[in-house]
């Protein structure tokens, strides 16, 4: 029995040594993946700007400097709930921008907080003589979003996420193209109280690094401690066969 217990409790060690390691691994990539976003971000801020309609490939566009000329169709409204900035919690405003290409683009208009109660959403509408957007291309991803919410027109609508695929799909039923991307608006920095102070990565790659080394250190610590009941049950076994001896 107790070389069961033995073999049992070596193997639960082993799993969780294996599980924090694996941990710190983890973490440290996903400091080489923030660092590689940072990096691209860095590079493609220098770039000039491109017309949207120029991408060859806007999956592969990621933070590209881009200008739309056209004209907003106010009509579609959105909010991105549940972002936080400076300590607050608040919500990004997004609208239909219609390129002079009869191409639509999502814009993320920039983040303001909720002020009048926890979900008060206001809508500002941009203005009818903005017939150009300036910004970078962003590409969220799906934000784990099973499904859209009910979309009527000219009604703001509240968003869990951004699950662009099914923003296109929906939109193709209102003959509207949608690009497969989003405009992060950087131009003009303020506009109707939005924040468009944008977030590349919102833990930094040393803050990661970081978390790695407490599992590191985890691992290790786990590790020295088998070792020294290890170490104190061999003594203890040597010391119960000199007793018997004597």
């Amino acid at each position: 029995m107790k070389i069961i217990n033995r073999w049992l409790t070596g193997l639960l060690l082993i799993a969780v040594f294996s599980s924090l390691m694996s941990l710190g691994f983890w973490q440290l990539d996903r400091a080489r993946q923030k660092q590689q976003l940072l990096d691209v971000r860095a590079e493609q801020g220098s770039a000039e700007p491109v017309s949207l309609e120029t991408l060859i490939d806007p999956s592969r566009s990621q933070f590209m400097p881009v200008v739309v000329q056209g004209h907003w169709q106010d009509e579609w409204t959105f909010f991105l709930d549940n972002r936080i900035r400076q300590g607050r919690l608040g919500y990004n405003v997004f609208s239909l921008f219609m390129s002079d290409q009869n191409l639509a683009v999502l814009v993320d208009r920039g983040w303001l907080p909720f002020t009048n109660g926890p979900r008060q959403f206001a809508a500002p509408k941009p203005s009818n003589l903005q017939n150009r957007v300036m910004g970078y291309v962003y590409l969220p991803g799906d934000y784990r979003v099973v499904d859209l919410p009910e979309i009527e027109l000219n009604k703001a609508i509240p968003l869990p996420g951004l699950n662009l695929t099914q923003f296109q799909a929906f939109f193709q039923t209102k003959g509207i193209q949608l690009m497969p991307l989003v405009v992060r608006q950087t131009f003009p920095e303020s506009e109707q109280g939005l924040l468009r102070e944008w977030a590349i990565a919102i833990m930094t790659p040393d803050r990661h690094i970081g978390y790695a080394i407490q599992w590191f250190a985890l691992a290790t610590a786990l590790l020295v401690l088998a070792l020294i009941v290890r170490n104190r049950e061999l003594v203890r076994n040597r010391a119960l066969k000199s007793a018997k001896k004597i």
